[in-house]
């Protein structure tokens, strides 16, 4: 899981497999992993398996780490503060799940996620904060222009981060 997580985070970091990142979605996470990230081939063939080297390319990956943590007993979402976990009022959540059936929010849930396990695990940052404000201090990705951002409410706060990840990851299931 944390070869995978660390894969995630720095495709998040570049843009992910989008066309404007210039990464192929295409291309074998095997062969990512041990050409590109350059971890060692028997570390990879340690956690890895047949079907994950045959079949899972970087297209998939957020589904795969998400399969992964699922099946932990403990994630790192489990220590995000409780200020960042707040009831996102009914009216929000309809709102951002009409944004998530327009839009793919791939890139949108992977910076909610590095930002949720790497930013929000101590009440360092005000709940008050507008999201949409904290994502796009918290990446070098121009997200300002892409439609899912701009369509997102302003109104939602860092105080809803977990609960409109859980909502977003929730629906795609």
């Amino acid at each position: 899981l944390p070869h995978v997580e660390n894969c995630v985070a720095f495709l998040s970091s570049v843009g992910g497999t989008s066309n404007s990142a210039g990464i192929d979605g295409d291309v074998l996470l095997s062969t990512y992993m041990c050409s590109v990230l350059l971890l060692d081939t028997r570390t990879w063939e340690e956690v890895s398996c047949d079907s994950i080297d045959q079949y899972v390319q970087l297209k998939h990956i957020q589904s795969l780490f998400m399969l992964l943590e699922n099946s932990s007993t403990s994630t790192a979402l489990d220590f995000v503060h409780t200020h960042y976990r707040g009831e996102l009022p009914q009216g929000l959540a309809s709102a951002v799940l009409d944004v998530v059936r327009r839009n793919d929010m791939d890139t949108f849930v992977a910076l909610l996620r590095d930002m949720l396990v790497n930013r929000l695990s101590d009440a360092s940052l005000p709940p008050e904060g507008e999201l949409k404000e904290y994502l796009g201090y918290m990446t070098e990705l121009e997200i300002e222009e892409e439609d899912w951002f701009l369509q997102l409410p302003d109104e939602l706060t860092l105080g809803h981060a977990h609960t409109v990840y859980k909502l977003i990851t929730d629906s795609e299931e």
